[in-house]
C-alpha cells in the first residue's frame, strides 16, 4: 500500500500530514508557506509512494462551502495539471485539521512561528466589524515608550495571518493608534517583486499621491463578505517610522501603493466602502446591516457592533 497525504489549507500557510504506508497511522508532517506548497509537494512526491492526496473540504455551519473555497479552487486545478496521475478528493476539513494540529504540535514551534489556528486563535486578538465606533475614530502617533510596542507588534501580524488578510491596521482590534502591518508575500507568484514584503509602519502618513487612477476590486476584514471595486492613485509618497522609530520616506507605486492607501484610511476613520459611488453603496445595504447585526461568517474572531 501507499500513504495517504492531507491537507490543510491556508491562505498563507498549509499544514501537511501523512499516513504510514500501511494507512493505520497518521502523523503531522510539517506546515509551508502555501506560496510554496506546490513546491513541496512535487519534491516530496518524487521520494514518496503517495496512494492519493486529501484536503479539507471549509464549510460553513450550514453545512455550504466558505469563502476560503475561492482559495482552494486554483490550486486544486493546477495541482491536478501537475500531478494527474495522483488523485486528489475533498475530505470533512475536520480530519485534515487535527492532522495539521499534529504537525504543530510535533514541530515544537515557538509561539512566533506558531501556524495553526488553534493556537494562533489564543494569542490572536479580536478584529472589530464594520459598525465600532473605533473604526471611524483619527488615530495618534504612537512614541517610543508606548506599552508593550513589540509584542503588540508581533500580536497584529498573528491576528492577520490566522485571519488570511494582506494587511491590519490598529484601529481594526480596538486600538486608535497609527500602526499597521502588511505582508504580501503569499502574493508572490503575481507580485514577484513583493514576495518577501512583511513591514510594519509606524505614524505613517501618505503626503501626496501621483500617477494614473486604476480600479481594482478590495475586501477588508472588517468587512467580510464584502468585496468592490476601488480606485486609487498608482504612486504614493509616504512617510513612516519603522520598529526601530526611523523615519522612512518613499516613493511606492503599483499594488503595493493600494494596499498602504487601503491600510492607512483605516488611520483616518475611513473604510474601502467610502469609496465606492453612492448606488454599489446602497446594493450593499442589506449585508451591512446584517453585519451591524452580528451576522457575518468568518473564520476568525470578530466583535460586531454593539458588543
Amino acid at each position: 500500500m501507499s500513504r495517504i497525504l492531507a491537507i490543510d489549507y491556508g491562505r498563507k500557510r498549509t499544514g501537511i500530514a501523512v499516513t504510514d504506508p500501511m494507512q493505520l497511522i497518521a502523523n503531522g508532517l510539517t506546515t509551508v508557506p502555501t506560496h510554496t506548497l506546490i513546491d513541496f509537494l512535487t519534491n516530496y512526491l518524487k521520494n514518496e509512494t503517495v496512494e492519493r492526496v486529501v484536503i479539507g473540504l471549509p464549510k460553513q455551519m450550514d453545512n455550504t462551502p466558505s469563502e476560503s473555497m475561492k482559495y482552494i479552487t486554483p490550486f486544486i486545478n493546477r495541482y491536478k495539471k501537475l500531478f494527474p496521475t495522483i488523485p486528489i478528493e475533498f475530505v470533512d476539513e475536520r480530519f485534515t485539521s487535527v492532522l495539521a494540529q499534529r504537525a504543530i504540535r510535533d514541530a515544537g514551534l515557538k509561539k512566533k512561528d506558531r501556524q495553526n489556528k488553534a493556537l494562533v486563535d489564543e494569542v490572536s486578538a479580536t478584529i472589530y466589524t464594520y459598525g465600532q465606533p473605533v473604526l471611524r475614530e483619527v488615530a495618534q502617533d504612537i512614541t517610543p515608550d508606548y506599552p508593550n510596542l513589540k509584542e503588540l507588534i508581533q500580536n497584529m501580524y498573528e491576528t492577520m495571518d490566522n485571519a488570511d488578510g494582506i494587511g491590519l491596521a490598529a484601529p481594526q482590534i480596538g486600538l486608535p493608534i497609527r500602526l499597521v502591518v502588511i505582508d504580501l508575500t503569499p502574493l508572490g507568484e503575481d507580485f514577484p517583486e513583493l514576495a518577501d514584503f512583511r513591514k510594519v509602519f509606524i505614524n505613517p502618513y501618505i503626503e501626496e499621491v501621483d500617477g494614473d487612477d486604476v480600479t481594482m476590486g478590495e475586501g477588508c476584514l472588517s468587512l467580510p463578505g464584502i468585496n468592490e471595486d476601488v480606485t486609487r492613485p498608482d504612486i504614493v509618497y509616504v512617510r513612516y517610522m519603522d520598529e526601530n522609530f526611523v523615519e522612512h520616506k518613499e516613493k511606492v507605486e503599483g499594488f503595493l501603493a493600494r494596499v498602504m492607501q487601503h491600510e492607512f484610511d483605516h488611520l483616518d476613520g475611513m473604510m474601502f466602502i467610502d469609496h465606492i459611488n453612492p448606488l454599489r453603496k446602497q446594493m450593499i445595504k442589506s449585508k451591512l446591516n446584517k453585519m451591524l447585526k452580528g451576522q457575518a461568517r468568518t473564520h476568525y474572531k470578530v466583535k460586531p457592533a454593539g458588543k
